[in-house]
């Protein structure tokens, strides 16, 4: 048992030295696997995971910019700026992180830091329901999105021309068609 925890130790340290170094020489992905290591471990710094992050997100890796709008709202390991938050989320979802999109249509729609703009919360929040592979994720934006067109604007007959257009210009895809079919049957 001794050996094969020693085995275990000294491989996964030569994975992560064989990482490091891939992230040095500026390997975005890479980066932003060191980074996500640093982070969760116990050894290492709060400043080593924010500039390992930085690094991979200059480069345009989505996940990495998610995570450091995640680390600004929260406050981990950075203080918090709401601000920086959504900076980095909205520059996520541009580069094709559905995570950062909702994340993003959240600020966007309850006016959290910023000039609440219902138009653009919903273009975000089409594109994470969208490109979501989670039928879960999926049912949960989609009630969000509801909300918003169904309850808000559609019944009152008022929808502003923005959402029409982007309801409108929407690839109804399978997993909202899913979304929407569980919807209807859960309540």
């Amino acid at each position: 048992m001794k050996t094969l925890i020693f085995i275990t130790t000294i491989l996964l340290t030569l994975t992560i030295q064989g990482q490091n170094k891939m992230a040095q020489e500026g390997d975005a992905e890479e980066q932003y696997k060191y980074a996500q290591k640093v982070y969760t471990s116990s050894s290492g710094t709060d400043k080593e995971a924010y500039e390992w992050f930085m690094k991979s997100a200059l480069q345009g890796h989505s996940e990495a910019q998610r995570q450091l709008g995640t680390m600004y709202h929260r406050g981990d390991h950075v203080a918090n700026n709401e601000e920086k938050a959504l900076y980095w989320y909205d520059l996520g979802a541009k580069n094709g992180d559905f995570y950062a999109a909702e994340f993003a249509a959240n600020y966007y729609y309850f006016g959290h830091s910023v000039k609440k703009d219902e138009a653009k919360a919903v273009t975000l929040w089409i594109y994470a329901i969208e490109n979501y592979k989670r039928y879960a994720d999926v049912k949960i934006l989609y009630h969000r999105l509801n909300e918003v067109v169904i309850h808000k604007y559609v019944e009152k007959n008022t929808t502003p021309d923005i959402i029409k257009m982007n309801l409108t210009n929407a690839k109804i895809t399978a997993p909202l068609t899913v979304a929407f079919a569980l919807a209807n049957l859960s309540y």
